[in-house]
């Protein structure tokens, strides 16, 4: 914040990006509405975050909010085989598994390692969902977590990866197996959605999101990934 109330070169624009806004300290956001109390006109901050309702009331007061759509999977799709010239069922698939996000479907194309990463964890999760309580903590045994922030932050990938399963596994329970987003990992899902209630698939999205707020509070990571699997 600090750089942000110098004078900038020129007596330009000066501009500053904070990724995952809901997750700022407390002192990190009573520094930040220091600067939005006492606004420069030639510095502009932009929050980017998942939850608005997650920052600090004071801050969002005094914010001017921008609502970015998911970009439609068929235009996705469309840029992936005309101009990546993917074949149709690997443009699919990344399209789909974007989820509206065209810079993660870039990132799939960038990095096999990362597409196939989601993909495992995706059918290890349909898995140990349909299998008994040692299976689904096999299945934490087998995350490498690192430590601190880090930690935290994998913690929360998995979770979203979880969360989309069992949207996905509610999808195929409905029947819009179209809109499924793991369509890569059609055959794991279908088995398990086949013998799953409706009831257990909905408690199991509460408990996931309910992870996510432990992990935001600072809990364990591996201890709240652990805490959802046993449950669900």
């Amino acid at each position: 914040m600090g750089k942000l109330a110098m004078s900038s070169f020129a007596n330009g624009y000066k501009i500053g990006i904070i990724y995952g806004a809901q997750d700022l300290s407390l002192s990190a956001a009573n520094s930040l509405l220091k600067q939005l109390e006492e606004p420069n006109a030639k510095v502009l901050i932009f929050l980017l975050t998942t939850s608005l309702y997650d920052l600090p009331l004071t801050i969002v007061s005094r914010s001017q909010h921008l609502h970015f759509q998911p970009v439609a999977t068929d235009l996705i799709y469309d840029y992936l085989i005309k101009e990546r010239q993917l074949k149709r069922s690997q443009a699919q698939n990344i399209a789909q598994l974007s989820a509206g996000r065209p810079g993660l479907a870039w990132q799939f194309l960038d990095n096999e390692a990362d597409y196939q990463q989601q993909l495992t964890m995706a059918k290890n999760f349909a898995l140990a969902f349909a299998n008994d309580i040692n299976w689904r903590l096999q299945t934490i045994n087998e995350l490498s977590l690192g430590s601190g922030q880090q930690a935290s932050d994998q913690a929360l990938t998995i979770l979203d990866v979880w969360q989309n399963v069992v949207r996905d596994l509610l999808i195929y329970s409905y029947g819009e197996n179209d809109l499924v987003q793991y369509q890569a990992v059609a055959e794991e899902l279908q088995k398990t959605a086949s013998r799953q209630p409706i009831s257990r698939l909905l408690n199991a999205s509460r408990l996931l999101s309910q992870a996510k707020e432990y992990v935001h509070a600072n809990v364990n990571a591996k201890v709240a990934l652990e805490q959802a699997i046993i449950n669900i």
